[in-house]
């Protein structure tokens, strides 16, 4: 009897854990006023030209969502370096983020989701 007891409080704390939601931002970021902006969610590409800095796009995941985003200056900055940053956010935590200072900066970094988890939505 005392087996199944602890079989059923086992099996009564398991059920109880639940992977939390994912919330994903995507920024980009610099001295540049527009850049061409490619991200993608599991190799879904998504392609932003001439977009206006800075820039932001938020979106949920799972985990082991494969993320990734680029960016490049889409013009001359008139061979002076200038600087540009993406970054990628999980739940407002910086997961990923790079910088580059270049003429004409282009950068990228990515992501794999980790898997959080809850007990009893907690």
């Amino acid at each position: 009897m005392r087996k199944i007891l602890i079989i059923f409080i086992f099996l009564f704390l398991l059920s109880g854990c639940s992977e939390k939601p994912h919330k994903i931002k995507l920024e980009v970021l610099g001295e540049i006023n527009k850049a061409d902006i490619k991200f993608s969610v599991n190799e879904l590409d998504q392609v932003i030209d001439y977009a206006q800095l800075p820039w932001t796009y938020s979106f949920s995941a799972e985990s082991d969502d494969y993320i990734f985003i680029m960016a490049n200056s889409s013009y001359s900055t008139g061979g002076v370096e200038k600087q540009l940053t993406v970054r990628i956010y999980d739940n407002d935590e910086i997961k990923a983020k790079n910088t580059v200072f270049r003429s004409f900066p282009s950068i990228y970094t990515y992501y794999t989701v980790e898997k959080i988890t809850s007990f009893m939505g907690l």
